[in-house]
């Protein structure tokens, strides 16, 4: 299964609607997916990276993520190895266009985030697995 490797102040809804950033998330923690279910986190990866993708939308949400990442959103993959073929993404607001997919340099942390079931997950409003 491929698992995005979030940056680490990505934005993450848990189960009380609060969000909290991926760093500060811990096994245990419950995490709302996208259809109102609640999901447990049972594993958490941290890796360091030099080179980040960053997805803009046309309302200007972000989400940064470590290059080797599949995102998918709404049922197809949105982006893989700088796939630029998908032109929309879906958020919490609805469905919204893609204005911009770049790679940039990048000091920090990455994360990847395992739940007790494969489900879409809300990061930085966007809705991804």
């Amino acid at each position: 299964m491929n698992k995005i490797l979030f940056s680490e102040d990505t934005l993450i809804t848990i189960a009380d609607s609060t969000r909290k950033q991926i760093a500060d998330i811990h096994i245990g923690d419950r995490i709302i997916s996208a259809d109102g279910s609640v999901y447990i986190v049972t594993k958490l990866a941290m890796a360091a990276t030099n080179r980040i993708c960053i997805i803009t939308t046309e309302s200007g949400k972000k989400l940064k993520f470590a290059e080797s990442s599949t995102i998918q959103s709404n049922n197809i993959s949105v982006y893989s190895e700088m796939n630029l073929n998908i032109k929309e993404i879906l958020t919490n607001s609805g469905t919204e266009k893609i204005t911009n997919i770049i790679e940039d340099e990048y000091d920090g942390r990455v994360f990847a985030m395992y739940l007790n079931k494969d489900a879409y997950v809300i990061a930085n409003d966007f809705v991804v697995k």
